[in-house]
């Protein structure tokens, strides 16, 4: 660590602090205005609806509520409880917080490397686009790095220095982290033992209490979200009930369509799959799809193994891979979206830049950088890949690379600097398979899709939801016009047509809906209702009598 003065250490934290407020201030006030970044759609739409539950103090369904956990809804309604619920306010709080994640990263850095690596990992993650983009939505993402950047440093403060305030810091976070994401559990399990065993020839009886301090306030928070589990919905647990849906996701015969599968019908249908089987209730169902993932890696090890391939691929990939929605869909929305995440071909700005610098950083400083980095990059990559890694989840991983890259360019400059050739060659040697790496592999199947009939359909629904049925409308059918197969924005224009009385035009749609999927019955009844209203009675009846056909789905 650089030794200086604590002034130095000041005026590199404000200089980071500095950026990261502009970046983000920037990003806020050039999107705040757009439909996109006030109306939570998928994932954001689900947190906004359990949030806002909480503030008003209103009973949550328990699928809404423990379907990604209960650790992020929770911040977000005390966000809103603070704001007057005010998904504007809420965003704002969000993109302030993050600041606290570079200011992190740079202290982490500056307790291994001089000031110039710390200042620059700070600054690398003061500008990182696509954390920017996360902290901006309502979403848990942007909360992972800022917890995994944390975590690392209360670790490195608590096996330090021996004190119980720091053990209980470390443990109330970890707990908290693991609630916002599971995925944090092999971290901070291990991370408990590695501080137990790296301290073990130093902890005198009197010294334990630092150590079971970091525990049992660890165990207190987790217990309470276990708590509150077992008291609404029957099990004593601290995992989402998403879990075993997830790891299916990721891990069947099908992996490609699972992982591509959008919102609509045909994710619908894959969510009860459980139920066609007699299995309801939010953790038995959970408990379904382990099951079934299980199998799957037991009877079919080469297609599992395959398959933990190509999402490490997906992990490491320069482009970002879209899970709900597409990042590069917003570009046009802010400036610094547009300069600092780009696609040129197979090559993805910033992370193309960012993983091929932290191997060269790892290698030259390996002795240097500290275990509760390696065990976070670790741990955390290999819960993505037994799961599924898209560019949002690996967003944790972003502060820890961004100290290795920043060592790795420091490597590099010097090596240039000194005309070192062969230190040169050797530096570009390490750092050049990582590169082709990041670019070559794909297309993956999420990034086949394109995304923008979907945006346009989704924040449509959100504009009926909210009774701007004009716009709404014309939301529906902007999306029609990029995909007019798009099954699912034909039948809630016709629905919203039906409800508006404007029954000729519904059957228009409906009818064409039909066309695409004769056996919904859903869609069948709509369509029955809205030919009757038109006058077209005859039709109505023969189509609500093939709704009462036994082998349609429902």
């Amino acid at each position: 660590m650089d030794d200086r003065a604590p002034r130095t250490l000041r005026r590199d934290l404000a200089i980071v602090a500095i950026v990261a407020i502009a970046a983000r201030a920037l990003y806020f006030i050039a999107r705040a205005g757009t439909d996109s970044f006030q109306l939570p759609i998928v994932d954001a739409e689900l947190f906004d609806k359990a949030a806002r539950a909480f503030a008003d103090g209103r009973p949550t369904s328990n699928d809404d509520w423990f379907f990604h956990g209960i650790g992020y809804p929770t911040i977000l309604g005390v966000l809103y409880t603070l704001f007057d619920s005010s998904v504007l306010a809420a965003k704002g709080a969000q993109l302030a917080l993050g600041v606290a994640t570079p200011l992190l990263t740079l202290l982490v850095a500056r307790d291994v490397f001089e000031r110039r690596v710390a200042l620059g990992a700070g600054l690398i993650v003061a500008v990182y686009a696509p954390l920017i983009f996360l902290e901006g939505e309502l979403l848990d993402a942007g909360s992972t790095a800022l917890l995994a950047i944390a975590l690392i440093f209360t670790t490195l403060k608590a096996a330090r220095s021996h004190r119980w305030p720091w053990g209980l810091a470390w443990g109330a976070l970890a707990g908290g982290a693991i609630l916002v994401r599971a995925t944090f559990i092999p971290y901070c399990t291990l991370a408990l033992a590695g501080m137990f065993i790296v301290n073990a020839r130093e902890l005198r009886p009197r010294r334990w209490r630092w150590i079971l301090v970091a525990g049992g306030s660890m165990a207190a928070v987790l217990v309470s979200g276990a708590w509150e589990a077992l008291a609404r919905s029957g099990r004593f647990t601290v995992l989402p009930s998403s879990a075993g849906l997830n790891l299916f996701i990721g891990n069947n015969a099908e992996q490609c369509r699972t992982l591509a599968l959008r919102p609509g019908l045909e994710w619908d249908l894959m969510e009860r799959l459980p139920r066609n089987e007699g299995v309801v209730g939010i953790w038995t169902e959970s408990d379904w799809f382990r099951r079934r993932a299980c199998d799957f890696a037991l009877h079919a090890p080469a297609s599992f193994l395959a398959g933990l391939v190509r999402k490490a691929g997906a992990l490491l990939i320069s482009r970002e891979i879209p899970r709900n929605v597409d990042v590069y869909l917003f570009r046009s929305d802010s400036r610094v979206l547009a300069a600092g995440l780009w696609k040129a071909g197979r090559f993805g700005f910033p992370f193309g830049v960012l993983l091929p610098l932290a191997p060269l950083g790892a290698v030259t400083e390996r002795r240097r950088i500290p275990w509760p980095i390696w065990l976070m990059l670790g741990s955390y990559a290999a819960m993505l890949i037994g799961v599924f890694a898209v560019g949002r989840y690996r967003i944790a991983l972003v502060p820890p690379l961004a100290i290795l890259a920043a060592a790795g360019v420091r490597t590099f400059a010097l090596s240039l600097r000194a005309c070192q050739l062969r230190q040169a060659l050797r530096s570009i040697a390490i750092m050049l398979p990582a590169l082709l790496l990041t670019a070559a592999p794909g297309p993956f199947c999420a990034e086949r899709l394109d995304l923008r009939p979907e945006l346009q359909y989704l924040l449509a629904a959100a504009h009926e939801h909210r009774g701007d049925d004009d716009v709404a409308e014309e939301g529906y059918r902007a999306a029609l016009r990029l995909n007019p197969g798009y099954f699912e924005a034909r039948h809630d224009l016709g629905r919203l047509l039906l409800r508006v009385g404007r029954f000729a035009q519904a059957s228009t749609e409906l009818t064409a809906a039909a066309a695409a999927r004769p056996q919904h019955v859903p869609l069948l009844l709509d369509l029955a209702v809205a030919l009757g209203q038109s006058g077209s009675l005859e039709q109505a009846v023969d189509v609500r009598t093939r709704c009462t056909d036994p082998g349609l789905p429902t």
